[in-house]
Order: C-alpha cells, then sequence, then structure tokens
C-alpha cells in the first residue's frame, strides 16, 4: 500500500513511534524534565523529585535555566527574577537555598561546574521535553516535534510573587503554541499539495486545536471539509466559529471568511466527486478523518437483557469505532457532559477532553486499536457543556472480531474528589516532612 492510500496512518503513527523509539532509545541515565502540559520529573538521579514538584519556584527556576540560552544563565538575573522584592543580600541566599535543594535533590551533577558567576545544566544528564521540541522544530522535524508537544508549558505554574518571571512563561506559552500550530499547517499545506486531502485535513485539524481563535486555520478547515465532499461539516464549523467569536470576544468572522460561507452555501455540491469524496470519508486502517453518523446498530440491542442495566448505570460506559467516534454513550455520560445523547453519538470522543490532554489521549488509543492492546487505563479532564472541568479515570477494551479491531468498550468514573483528597494528602506529607525545606 502506498503513502497516498494511507496517508493518516503514515502521518499519526509514524510521528509518534518515531517520537517513542526515540524518546526510550535515549540514555536513561538521563535526568528527564517534562513541561508541556503537566509538569513530571524522572531518572535514576531522581531520588526525591517529588519534593521539587512539589515546590513550584524551585520547579520554575529549574525550567528557566533549562529554556535559557544554552541552559545557561547569571545568578544575578535568577536572583532578580524569582526574588526580585527581596534586596540583593537576602535575594542571592534564596537563590543559593534553591540550587543547594536541586542539586541535593536530583543529584549532584544536574549543574555543570566551574562556571563562575553562571548557572548551567548539565546537558550530559539532563533532557527537557520543551528543549527537544524546539530542536526538532529547528531541524525541520515538524511531525516529530507535535509528537513531543503534550499541552502549554507548566499549565499550573503560577508565582504570584514573580510577576516578571509570570510574563516570561506566558510569552513562552504563547510562542510554543504558535509554532506547534505552524508546523502543523506546514504538514497540512504538504499533504494538500501532494493531493491528499484526508492528511491535510489531519493536520489542519490539530492546528485548530492548538489555536481555536485563529479564523485563518479555521476558515482552511473549512475549505478542506467542502473540498472532500463534506458541506454540511463545513457550514457546521462555520457556525461553530460565529458563536465562538461572538461569546468570548463579541465579534463576528472577516469579510473573508464569510465570502467563503457563503460561495459553499451557494454551489449546491462539492467541487470533488462523490466518488472521491466516499473514498476519503472510509476509515483507513482504524483511523478515520472526516466526521460522518454511524449506520450501524448502536449500543446494545433491543432484544439484550443487559440493555437496561448498561442504560442506568452509575458509571459512564460508552462504545466507540477504530475511528474514535462515538456509537453509544449511556446516561451517565450524557448528563456528566451535559448534552444529549445526540450531541454525542457520532462525534470524535478527544472533542470533549481538555485541549492539554488531547494529543496524549489520541496517542494511546491509536496505539491501543493499531497494536491490539486489549486492555488499558488513564486519567484525563473532560470539559462539561458549561466549562466545568471533570476528572475520569477510564478503563477501555478493544473489541475484536474475526481478528480484526472493530472498535472499543469504556467504562469511565468521576474521579474529580478522589483526586483532590490525594492532593491534598500529598501536600500535607510534605509539609509535615523534616527532609523537605519549604521554598521561600
Amino acid at each position: 500500500m502506498s503513502l497516498q492510500d494511507q496517508p493518516v496512518v503514515y502521518t499519526v503513527a509514524n510521528c509518534l513511534q518515531r517520537f517513542f523509539r526515540r524518546f526510550h532509545a535515549s540514555d536513561n541515565r538521563l535526568l528527564r524534565l517534562s513541561t508541556l502540559g503537566r509538569a513530571a520529573l524522572s531518572g535514576p538521579a531522581a531520588a526525591d523529585v517529588h519534593a521539587v514538584l512539589a515546590q513550584p519556584k524551585r520547579l520554575a527556576l529549574l525550567a528557566y535555566i533549562a529554556l535559557s540560552p544554552g541552559q545557561c544563565v547569571t545568578r544575578e538575573r535568577l536572583a532578580s527574577l524569582f526574588w526580585e522584592e527581596a534586596d540583593d543580600r537576602n535575594a542571592r541566599g534564596a537563590l543559593r537555598k534553591a540550587l543547594h535543594f536541586l542539586r541535593e535533590r536530583l543529584g549532584a551533577h544536574i549543574f555543570a561546574k566551574d562556571q563562575g558567576s553562571d548557572v548551567k545544566l548539565n546537558s550530559s544528564h539532563f533532557w527537557c521535553d520543551a528543549v527537544a521540541f524546539r530542536q526538532e522544530m529547528d531541524a525541520g522535524n515538524y511531525e516529530t516535534a507535535l509528537g513531543i508537544y503534550q499541552g502549554d508549558l507548566l499549565p499550573e505554574c503560577w508565582l504570584e510573587d514573580a510577576p516578571e518571571f509570570e510574563r516570561w512563561i506566558e510569552r513562552q506559552r504563547e510562542d510554543l503554541r504558535e509554532s506547534v500550530s505552524a508546523a502543523a499547517l506546514k504538514l497540512s499545506e504538504a499533504e494538500f499539495r501532494n493531493e491528499n486531502i484526508a492528511g491535510a485535513m489531519f493536520w489542519a485539524g490539530r492546528a485548530e486545536v492548538l489555536s481555536p481563535y485563529n479564523e485563518q486555520i479555521t476558515a482552511r478547515v473549512i475549505t478542506l471539509l467542502d473540498a472532500a465532499g463534506d458541506r454540511s461539516a463545513a457550514l457546521r464549523k462555520y457556525s461553530e466559529l460565529v458563536t465562538r467569536l461572538k461569546k468570548d470576544f463579541d465579534t463576528e468572522p472577516s469579510p473573508e471568511t464569510a465570502e467563503l460561507i457563503e460561495a459553499i452555501k451557494v454551489r449546491k455540491t462539492s467541487t470533488m466527486s462523490e466518488r472521491e469524496a466516499r473514498k476519503l470519508r472510509t476509515p483507513v486502517a482504524g483511523v478515520r478523518v472526516l466526521p460522518e453518523v454511524p449506520s450501524g446498530p448502536i449500543g446494545p440491542t433491543t432484544g439484550d437483557p443487559l440493555q437496561r442495566l448498561v442504560e442506568d448505570a452509575v458509571d459512564i460506559i460508552f462504545t466507540a469505532d477504530t475511528g474514535g467516534y462515538f456509537t453509544y454513550a449511556n446516561k451517565a455520560g450524557a448528563t456528566l457532559l451535559g448534552l444529549r445523547k445526540s450531541e454525542i453519538i457520532g462525534r470524535l470522543f478527544v472533542d470533549f477532553i481538555r485541549p492539554d490532554f488531547r494529543i496524549e489521549a489520541v496517542a494511546l488509543y491509536l496505539r491501543q486499536v493499531q497494536h491490539g492492546i486489549r486492555e488499558t487505563y488513564f486519567e484525563f479532564p473532560v470539559v462539561t457543556r458549561d466549562g466545568k472541568t471533570v476528572w475520569l479515570g477510564q478503563h477501555v477494551r478493544l473489541r475484536v472480531e474475526n481478528g480484526k479491531s472493530t472498535g472499543i468498550e469504556a467504562i469511565a468514573r468521576d474521579i474529580t474528589a478522589i483526586r483532590k483528597l490525594l492532593r491534598a494528602a500529598d501536600r500535607l506529607a510534605l509539609v509535615e516532612s523534616p527532609k523537605i525545606e519549604l521554598a521561600r
């Protein structure tokens, strides 16, 4: 099968496989700092990584050094950035304590020696996902870069007493978002030039998820939907844009976008033949790019004695096809999201996941389908109709018929309260531990 015959499998699967191969093949002696989507530390020298993660200022200090040019920065800059309200002496003292804390918890080799007034990370023992992302972008490896990007830079990091750092990290977040959106658009344009509208649609959709208020990106998605023969989806996408701009900015789409949609409305048929459109809407090796309402049976059959048990269960129960589109959702799922079933069935599962977890979720379930992994468990946040975040713990079982994956069956439970209790317990344990010095 040629690349053009299976564009979506190539662009998604190879992106993920290359990233994971590169990540797991890397030296296991490295200390790994993950900052994109959520903070994480791992590595054999990181004996007390939880102590670092629990102290936002020292975690932010480590991230700032990692993202500085050459992973090197002066002590004067660090002291003024993180302790700007303190006098020079106290600021320098606080910095010394913070650096000592990081060496003690992460290993003495975390910083390079003999750097004078500079603080420099030892790159032979340290890896950071945001740095790796930039390196792949600079090398033009856009698919690999998109595999690394898991969401905003340190999204839960907030230092009220370091406003200059807050301004810096917000600029970094915006720069990263723009970079990853640009990478997805470049991939979309490349696929379009190769007359691969399915691949172009996939990458344009990724760009839209990352930049939901970029009207030019949404206009591109509308154009591709129309070109692929899905006129109704193109019109629906424009309606969503109108609603989003009105609600959040009290404005309307540009005249250019309005003209684009009027041209689609006036034209009765797509510019693509129906045969080509059907081909693009056909699932390719477990990945469907364009929306299509399932025509087969949905959920338990009428004669199934377990139907009422499933429908009235307290837990969320749903099924989806191999492309990730819902084919059934019970009442608990609809109630949790604040939607009608008709607003869920036929939609892509990732639409309901909080944006910073979408890439990770797609990677997990794509691997499950493609590698025939029978069961997985994943915890992630969904966003309800009223904007509330709810954490779910989800068990997914692969449905296999005649040796082929035909879909998934899932049971999920609201674990929001449990997560809050565990986080509170962790904080209490850290405060009570005599080994841990709280950040100033």
